[in-house]
């Protein structure tokens, strides 16, 4: 309905009523072109109607009632609306109607293939791009970081130190071995060669006392 029923004749609404009810008329004729571009002709021409017997000087109004009663097959009809709105402004406003007007009434006339309806073309479908991958995680490295370099030299050094002190630590533990085991090592080597004397360690002082037999004695 219109804005400001109630208080349309105050003079503080005056404008806004002016500006809202162009709104209004504009979203009304939008629609009904919206709906002439769909095929739904047979639809919009009561509405169209009623908006041009509503609004006979608007021009756009009477150019959608035309061509909705054409391609609705009423030609004659389509005719008398552009002639009714001619003649209503050359004598209100003393205007002639405007091109668009003009090149529909000689359309119509001449029955042009542009004004029949034909459906839309489908639109391509849209080409949905996949989400960018995330990027790899790249170490900054190099040059571009010698702190980290440093740091990587420092802990390969770390782990070779801690490598070879294990190695000697066990070279060590092995030496201490042989130290104190060395005379029954001796031993055991002596007896495992054929036709060796056999000798025992001595308690003794700490020394070692041989006893030897002579095999075959």
């Amino acid at each position: 309905g219109c804005a400001y029923a109630d208080m349309r004749d105050a003079r503080w609404a005056a404008p806004d009523v002016a500006r809202l009810e162009e709104l209004r008329l504009s979203v009304l004729e939008g629609r009904c072109d919206a709906q002439l571009w769909l095929g739904e002709h047979h639809v919009v021409v009561a509405e169209l109607g009623a908006h041009v017997r509503a609004h006979p000087l608007r021009e756009h109004g009477c150019e959608l009632l035309a061509l909705a009663l054409y391609r609705a097959g009423r030609q004659v009809e389509a005719l008398a609306v552009l002639r009714d709105t001619r003649g209503r402004l050359t004598e209100e406003l003393g205007l002639d109607p405007s091109a668009a007007l003009r090149r529909l009434e000689r359309a119509i006339l001449t029955h042009a293939p542009s004004l029949d309806w034909h459906p839309p073309e489908e639109a391509a479908p849209i080409a949905v791009l996949a989400p960018p991958a995330p990027p790899t995680a790249v170490w900054n490295v190099g040059p571009r970081n010698p702190g980290f370099v440093r740091a990587g030299r420092h802990a390969r050094a770390s782990a070779g130190a801690a490598a070879i002190a294990g190695t000697v630590s066990a070279v060590g533990a092995l030496c201490g071995y042989l130290r104190a085991h060395s005379r029954w090592l001796l031993l055991l080597a002596r007896l495992s060669r054929p036709g060796s004397s056999t000798s025992t360690p001595s308690t003794a002082g700490g020394e070692s006392a041989m006893t030897t037999s002579r095999s075959g004695a």
